[in-house]
């Protein structure tokens, strides 16, 4: 099993960078495991809604957690496409860039 220190990339046959074995299977066992935690903490997440709504509370506080409802609400959006679309002079003086840090995206097949 891959551990950090351990190489990541080799070179394929055709010339290629690719996974090791060790962490390709890492990386997809970390995978499925976050998938699965992600699932049971969701399915916990509704069903503590679910509960504090039916007790009329909307706040418990513990020694080792906070537990807070944040109720549901309206949210502003602006459509920049369309915008951009009817108004392209004003979306270009009012539009400014700024530089985004580099992360990785994975994606299981």
């Amino acid at each position: 099993m891959w551990k950090p220190g351990d190489q990541i990339l080799e070179l394929g046959t055709t010339g290629k960078h690719q996974f090791t074995v060790s962490f390709e299977t890492h990386l997809l066992v970390a995978e499925a495991r976050y998938k699965g935690a992600k699932k049971v903490l969701d399915e916990t997440r509704k069903h503590l809604l679910e509960a504090m709504n039916q007790a009329g509370v909307d706040k418990i506080d513990s020694e080792a957690m906070g537990v807070t409802i944040r109720p549901s609400c309206y949210r502003e959006k602006f459509d920049t496409t369309k915008f951009r679309t009817d108004n392209p002079a004003m979306y270009d003086n009012y539009v400014s860039m700024a530089e985004v840090a580099a992360t990785v995206a994975i994606k299981v097949h």
